[in-house]
């Protein structure tokens, strides 16, 4: 099954590589604060904070405001269902304009360990609703997107429980506009590093590949996105 998604999402993006009319290279920062609350053996809560800017820091791309709430079905699979405000910053002459965005969004992560190895696969489902704008002015339109995120990572800590490595993909297509040039939004190649701080705490530096597609403009995005985070555990329970 794997193997056949590959090259279903392979193809999505040679076939969006190859339509393409332009291309604008991007260079990203992005700084997060994670957590997550573990109410008992079964029950989560996941939330987190982001800044992002475009052009290194010359100009400001977005915040955004994150929070889920999740259930371990087991050991392997987790189920989450959140809520996200997005702040999406646009300049228009050179004045910075925030849209909003809202978007429900609900997920399912199965999590297995080949040899002393983590292997992850998420498949997360989101309910865009992207404000729209004539210029400067917002309005009271939305545009609806529903988009599919398959992402799959590998882990392991070469040097001890200290730093911990993660390689992976994550592809995310528009289901509603299956048969349009919208249909395919991006592609996340990443590497991160994990370096524990603490016995609940650690901070990721990650760099992500990113390719995006904005097919109403025929335009190509490839961004080099460098982002730091800090991560945090907190334990509600006792074992």
């Amino acid at each position: 099954m794997n193997k056949y998604l590959f090259v279903f999402l392979a193809c999505i993006y040679s076939h969006t590589i190859a339509a393409q009319h332009s291309t604008r290279h991007l260079n990203m920062l992005w700084v997060n604060y994670n957590n997550t609350v573990e109410l008992n053996n079964k029950w989560l809560i996941t939330s987190d904070v982001q800044l992002r800017t475009r052009d290194w820091l010359r100009q400001w791309s977005l915040v955004a405001l994150r929070t889920g709430a999740g259930y371990k079905i087991n050991k392997q699979l987790t189920a989450i269902a959140g809520f996200t405000w997005f702040g999406n910053v646009r300049y228009v002459s050179d004045s910075a304009v925030i849209s909003n965005e809202w978007r429900p969004w609900q997920e399912v992560t199965l999590s297995i360990h080949p040899g002393k190895g983590l292997l992850q696969q998420r498949i997360r489902t989101e309910q865009r609703f992207l404000q729209k704008l004539i210029r400067t002015q917002h309005t009271q339109a939305y545009e609806k997107r529903f988009r599919f995120r398959y992402r799959i990572e590998y882990a392991f800590a070469p040097l001890g429980k200290t730093i911990e490595v993660h390689v992976g993909n994550e592809t995310m297509v528009n289901m509603n506009y299956m048969g349009d040039d919208r249909f395919f939004d991006q592609n996340r190649t990443f590497l991160i590093v994990n370096y524990k701080t603490a016995a609940n705490t650690f901070i990721q530096f990650q760099y992500i590949k990113l390719i995006q597609w904005f097919g109403a403009v025929d335009l190509l995005e490839d961004q080099n996105v460098y982002r730091l985070s800090v991560h945090q555990l907190i334990k509600a329970h006792r074992h």
